[in-house]
């Protein structure tokens, strides 16, 4: 609302494109020609914009939402790619070629991170993959807190103080 404010008070064209991703929700505002974008309203939306997901989760379904989506590409469309691809490699191959995309990348990638980098040939490879993929996680979150530690007591605080104000929080 405030870029419209600003728009309407300089009169200025506004082309407003929506948060929703590829919903193809588009307005042309033009001075002296078409309403304001803050004079009409929207209907209420039913799914959170894709900004708010990625950028600002702050509620349960949001964080539900992001959840099932990574779900749905790591356990229902990376293994359907893969099955595609060993199918047919050579039909797959031309259909990726001809599409030409970033999307088209993508899947590619997911197929090769899951055929080469992925691939575990017994249950125990499987359990020893799982548990250096959580190490990994877990020093990084270790070097991240180590950090932000240097970082504010480097700011003046304590390592006392800052843990004691994070211990109060």
């Amino acid at each position: 609302m405030y870029m419209d404010l600003r728009c309407v008070y300089f009169q200025k064209p506004l082309l407003e494109s929506g948060t929703l991703g590829t919903k193809c929700n588009t307005q042309m505002v033009i001075p002296h020609l078409t309403e304001n974008y803050g004079a009409s309203r929207d209907l209420p939306e039913r799914q959170a914009p894709m900004r708010t997901l990625h950028s600002f989760p702050h509620s349960i379904d949001h964080s539900l939402t992001w959840d099932r989506s990574e779900f749905e590409r790591i356990l229902g469309k990376t293994p359907n790619e893969v099955n595609k691809f060993l199918s047919n490699p050579a039909e797959y191959a031309s259909m990726m070629r001809n599409a030409g995309d970033a999307q088209a990348r993508d899947l590619l990638e997911c197929v090769f991170d899951c055929l080469e980098k992925g691939r575990c040939e017994t249950f125990e490879d499987c359990i020893s993959s799982a548990r250096l993929k959580r190490l990994q996680g877990n020093i990084t979150v270790a070097i991240t807190c180590q950090r932000e530690k240097r970082r504010q007591h480097e700011g003046g605080q304590s390592m006392e103080e800052t843990q004691f104000k994070t211990a109060l929080l």
